[in-house]
């Protein structure tokens, strides 16, 4: 049986050294895990995503009480730079303490896939003007580099060769309120698809009355019923050609008057007006220009992580007929999460009481109690099931004449399986 778990143990590093293969610097856009967006939505919340859907989508947190709560979105725009809206800090208190969750789908429960990071450093356009929400733009860089995978990849940012105008299929997509009277986020990202409109219709004395300026977009429907809302600010406005996959952020959730209302369609700060702007940061060789904030290194070191093994789905036998036999030593037991296609090698096949017999289920040696000694060089712990801390989140901000997509909420932070592992030994037993 030594053996057999030396053998296997080889074979599952050089299997993490492949995993954890950096997928950052590849072509920008990828969707490795997202269906075909051919359905459309006219409902206001929009509907809930799949895991991986918009794998750029970043949930900014605050710091409230014993845990975080959402405040804004932001997409991944580089493996150590996001994207997002600048009034999202105006309240740049114990910044440095501040959340940045990528890969996730429900705030409250992230996924063995989730990653977080903190603030380094917070970038705003020097001209920028909170009052009139003039160049509405912030970049902010991680403390350490994000590593991408199937539900984390970087956003496509357009540059004066790509035509907005050919990009017809738009969407947008946070964890914002799904009505204007809502107190809360909503707890699974939403989507939600919607058409750009022409400035010139968009600054119309029936619609906003010339305050939409060269640098914005205005995304949504004449009649109203899909708008970004309260907890949206500074996520992305999506769009793509007819006859292309690749969707390309080319708004941040600015500002709009009431959620959903007719000929008050949400506002957006272009991306494309501000390429040349964000390349001169997010550019390695590049010098920063002096309007920044830097800094302190984050209190804490290390993402906000549970010394327990994720919550997982398996299908166990409650019959004689299934179990585990002789031949089958060292052999997986793999298991994946309800919402999730990926599975999990989460124990090694390694004795039992005779084979499917009552009451004597397969006994197996649980990998997650030696991930932290299987990868020393290439790989580390993390691609082993290892579980994130549960985290919801709250800010408010109102704009003085309309309003600002930013949220407060509280959201339950406490999920746990107590039947599905027994953690103070190092087998795990399903019955």
């Amino acid at each position: 049986m030594r053996r057999l778990l030396l053998h296997f143990l080889t074979l599952a590093t050089i299997r993490l050294s492949h995993a954890i293969e950096d997928k950052c610097n590849v072509v920008c856009g990828q969707r490795p895990l997202a269906p075909s967006h051919s359905r459309s939505s006219h409902a206001e919340g929009g509907t809930d995503t799949l895991p991986g859907t918009w794998p750029w989508l970043v949930s900014i947190r605050r710091p409230m009480g014993s845990g975080y709560r959402h405040t804004c979105g932001a997409s991944l725009i580089s493996r150590k730079w996001i994207l997002t809206a600048a009034h999202c800090f105006r309240q740049k208190r114990s910044l440095v303490n501040w959340e940045l969750a990528f890969g996730v789908t429900e705030l409250s429960h992230p996924g063995p896939d989730a990653q977080v990071r903190f603030p380094k450093r917070l970038v705003e356009h020097e001209d920028y003007e909170p009052e009139k929400e003039l160049n509405d733009i912030a970049l902010v860089e991680l403390d350490e580099p994000v590593q991408c995978n199937d539900y984390i990849q970087p956003a496509c940012l357009p540059d004066s060769t790509v035509d907005i105008s050919a990009l017809i299929h738009c969407y947008i997509s946070g964890w914002g309120f799904t009505q204007e009277k809502d107190r809360s986020p909503s707890e699974i990202l939403q989507e939600a698809m919607v058409n750009l409109i022409p400035l010139s219709e968009c600054n119309d004395s029936l619609w906003y009355n010339g305050n939409i300026r060269a640098n914005n977009l205005c995304a949504g429907y004449e009649e109203g019923g899909t708008d970004s809302c309260q907890g949206d600010s500074g996520g992305p406005l999506m769009c793509r050609e007819e006859r292309s996959e690749r969707f390309w952020v080319v708004g941040i959730t600015s500002w709009g008057a009431g959620c959903a209302r007719p000929m008050r369609p949400g506002v957006y700060t272009s991306t494309w007006h501000f390429y040349d702007w964000i390349q001169r940061y997010i550019k390695e060789e590049a010098t920063p220009p002096p309007q920044t904030t830097p800094l302190p290194q984050p209190r804490w070191l290390q993402p906000s992580l549970t010394t327990q093994p994720p919550p997982l789905t398996t299908t166990t036998a409650q019959t004689q007929t299934t179990s585990q036999t002789q031949g089958d030593s060292g052999g997986p037991l793999m298991c994946r999460e309800e919402r999730s296609e990926r599975f999990w090698v989460v124990g090694i096949t390694s004795w039992g009481a005779g084979c499917a017999r009552p009451m004597r289920p397969g006994v197996y040696t649980s990998t997650w109690h030696f991930s932290t000694g299987l990868i020393k060089e290439e790989a580390t712990s993390n691609d082993l099931p290892n579980a994130s801390h549960n985290h919801a989140s709250d800010h408010n901000h109102n704009h003085n004449h309309n309003h600002n997509h930013t949220t407060q909420d509280t959201t339950d932070d406490s999920t746990n399986n107590p039947a599905t592992y027994h953690t103070p030994q190092t087998t795990i037993v399903f019955q």
